[in-house]
């Protein structure tokens, strides 16, 4: 059933947790989460805070705490953006690079312990399959990230006949 997929899903992720967080000990970092925002904030170039907090599927109040213990640490710069002076802009530091250099060993190993169970191929349509559901999610997300249950239950269903009316499912 959906629930029980969904329960694993979340199951699946708190392992891949438990592991990273055993993977960044004594890498100053507080969560494994400050990872995450490090290395996204790596793959996006400066990117205003705000895209970098939403991109994570964060709330606004939480990403900046992490913003700000990664400050502390020296591992990110906050900026005004020359374009738009309301807002701000991210930037990695060479302190924050090297963080990310020298973890990402022991993280690829994290990547091993979840998925060592599959083969290759089905390493490839698990991917396939997250890929699609994270595109799906993502493409949602501003509708429903405000909206009631019942509204963002709703949008799902409009973007799923939308979607179904081309292709399949």
């Amino acid at each position: 059933s959906n629930g029980r997929t969904v329960g694993m899903l979340g199951r699946l992720g708190k392992f891949a947790t438990l592991y990273s967080k055993k993977a960044l000990a004594g890498y100053n970092l507080s969560t494994v989460e400050e990872w995450i925002y490090l290395l996204r904030l790596y793959m996006l170039d400066n990117p205003k805070k705000s895209e970098l907090i939403y991109g994570l599927i964060s709330e606004f109040p939480s990403g900046s705490e992490i913003i700000k213990r990664l400050k502390r640490k020296g591992f990110v710069s906050e900026y005004i953006d020359p374009s738009d002076r309301r807002s701000k802009r991210l930037k990695i530091s060479g302190k924050g690079k090297k963080l990310l250099r020298d973890s990402m060993p022991k993280m690829e190993i994290v990547g091993e312990m979840a998925l060592n169970r599959l083969n290759e191929d089905e390493k490839i349509v698990l991917d396939y399959l997250l890929n699609k559901l994270d595109a799906f999610h993502t493409r949602n997300y501003k509708k429903v990230h405000k909206a009631s249950f019942k509204e963002a239950y709703s949008t799902i269903l409009e973007d799923l006949d939308k979607s179904s009316e081309g292709s399949t499912r």
